[in-house]
């Protein structure tokens, strides 16, 4: 039995289940939420995710006879579309998206792939059924994870936001928004009990909110819409955080109306994040000294080859997992572990390898491949990727 939770996770089962089991897991969920609480709700939406499911009966009778096998199912049903796209069929060049979705499955897990072409129980919603089934819980929508899809601005590319600006409520922005930006899976955030209902409560929290530095990138990609950070109000915001997260409310040099404005697109394009707790900078470790000060983040640096994708690293400042690329993981978990230094990680890192691949590594091919990964991770263990893992509680120096 689960304690009261202060934060649940509901991602991609949700469309796999029936409506009995999905009230069932609704109801668990609401009764082990505090009030108060959050729910992760995620699930592929309608109408993005549409075309995806004619194709998936396609995909289901072109490897019939590969059942047993489903990775092998996957790399047959592959394939076939590649084959197909290259034979410009008809309904492929009809959905453009449909052809940007399949091209995503090469950087997803081969299991997550399969079970979304395969699954027999997968049906997906549109926001509006999701939001219902929720409410009959007693959740209320607080706004999609992606915080810039909450934004009017960044929400969609300004030759449609006319459209989104005559939205009446809430569900209907959603609504619309769904088939503006036509995305093929949904993340939203739901709170237990009510919302905020008035504009002094919700200020008074936001204004209260701890916040950081962490990215520094003066243009961002909302999806198509580019952002300029560089300049004021943005320059004064990150001179306030240089040495340390502070409270919305106590931003210098910026009035109220504009820290409020300012922070909100910084947090929406990544470059500060609500912090936990204050804390002074973290000076950038220099040199060769650097340590890992948390167990799970070592843990995770020494796992790196088992990640088909990027190492997630836990930042105890944020709450949050900042993910690396794993040949960076595997030069960073060298010199913090052995203390070896930049100078001598590329041959103490493939030492390492050699003696996980058991001499695999040692013809000719191998070696190359090997000193490609790990002069790949030592190009990417820079001075700004240092700088901003010690501002997160990540590293430290020695």
């Amino acid at each position: 039995v689960l304690p009261p939770l202060d934060f649940a996770v509901f991602d991609g089962g949700f469309v796999h289940l029936g409506t009995a089991a999905r009230n069932e897991a609704l109801t668990r969920i609401a009764r082990t939420v505090k009030p108060g609480g959050i729910l992760l709700l995620g699930y592929h939406a309608l109408p993005g995710f549409a075309a995806m499911m004619p194709l998936r009966d396609v995909l289901n009778s072109v490897t019939a006879t590969q059942t047993d096998v489903p990775i092998t199912r996957l790399r047959a049903a592959l394939d076939w579309l590649a084959m197909a796209d290259h034979s410009t069929i008809g309904f492929l060049s009809d959905h453009p998206g449909l052809r940007r979705r399949l091209n995503n499955y090469a950087d997803i897990p081969e299991d997550i792939a399969a079970t979304e072409l395969f699954s027999p129980t997968l049906t997906p919603f549109h926001f509006a059924q999701v939001n219902a089934s929720a409410a009959a819980h007693g959740f209320t929508f607080a706004g999609n994870a992606a915080l810039h899809l909450n934004m009017l601005d960044l929400a969609v590319p300004s030759a449609v936001r006319a459209i989104l600006k005559r939205a009446r409520s809430r569900i209907e922005f959603e609504t619309l928004r769904d088939v503006l930006r036509n995305p093929c899976y949904r993340i939203d955030v739901y709170v237990r009990g009510a919302a905020i209902k008035n504009a002094t409560t919700f200020w008074q929290q936001h204004d209260s909110l701890l916040v950081g530095l962490t990215h520094d990138a003066d243009r961002v990609d909302f999806g198509g819409t580019i952002a300029d950070l560089s300049g004021f109000p943005f320059e004064a915001l990150r001179e306030a955080l240089a040495n340390g997260p502070r409270r919305v409310s106590d931003i210098p040099d910026l009035g109220p109306e504009i820290a409020r404005d300012t922070v909100r697109s910084a947090l929406a394009a990544e470059i500060i994040a609500p912090f936990a707790r204050e804390a002074t900078q973290t000076p950038s470790p220099q040199g060769d000294a650097i340590r890992v000060p948390l167990s799970i983040n070592r843990a995770l640096l020494a796992d790196a080859l088992n990640h088909p994708k990027d190492v997630p690293l836990v930042s105890p400042l944020t709450g949050t997992a900042w993910p690396i690329d794993p040949a960076v993981a595997l030069v960073l978990s060298a010199i913090t572990e052995t203390g070896c230094g930049f100078a001598e990680a590329e041959a103490t890192v493939q030492t390492r390898l050699l003696s996980i691949a058991n001499g695999r590594g040692q013809t000719p091919e191998g070696q190359a491949a090997l000193t490609a990964l790990v002069r790949r991770g030592l190009d990417g263990l820079t001075p700004e990727c240092l700088a901003t893992w010690a501002r997160l509680g990540i590293v430290t120096g020695g």
